[in-house]
């Protein structure tokens, strides 16, 4: 006797909530760190399935918290932006109930490692009058960088990087 997960593995359409990871970018070291983080805490646990992509991999989940939860995990080790949808798959008009699939599409910030970056001046100064060439230092939660030429060191917000998203002169 299989448990209710794994019978609903095996079923077309099992899933209720798809989680979409990907980053646009050559190289996937952050996503390629991700990976081992997703690994390492587990996060993946709950999951259906799991597909790679060519721009990253899909998660499905069998409800939509346990996407939810691994959304929140996400969010919590790389810089992301996502875009939630929905779509209904059936509705009983007599009981007045709708069965939806949820989609979230989760975008990794396409900053690795050890790029090199020249930050526009309004940005630069937004940060602490940080130099304009600087060096990704860390991507976590935020985004790590440091002035090769003074050592001064600032943080990025996800939500600040997304209003104006930056792009490696050079990368390693």
């Amino acid at each position: 006797q299989q448990c209710t997960d794994c019978q609903a593995e095996f079923r077309t359409g099992a899933w209720k909530s798809l989680v979409q990871v990907r980053q646009r970018v050559d190289h996937k070291r952050t996503f390629l760190y991700l990976e081992q983080l997703i690994l390492k805490h587990s996060a993946h646990r709950g999951c259906i399935s799991i597909q790679a992509k060519r721009d990253g991999m899909d998660f499905y989940f069998p409800d939509k918290g346990k996407a939810a939860t691994f959304l929140s995990f996400l969010e919590g080790v790389v810089p992301i932006k996502t875009k939630h949808s929905k779509k209904l798959i059936g509705m009983d008009d007599k009981s007045n109930i709708s069965n939806y699939k949820y989609t979230d599409l989760v975008e990794i910030c396409p900053l690795c490692r050890e790029d090199l970056l020249y930050l526009p001046r309004k940005v630069a100064t937004k940060m602490g009058n940080i130099g304009r060439v600087v060096l990704v230092k860390s991507i976590s939660n935020l985004i790590h960088f440091v002035d090769p030429l003074t050592g001064q060191t600032a943080n990025m917000s996800p939500e600040a990087f997304w209003r104006e998203p930056l792009r490696p002169v050079v990368t390693a």
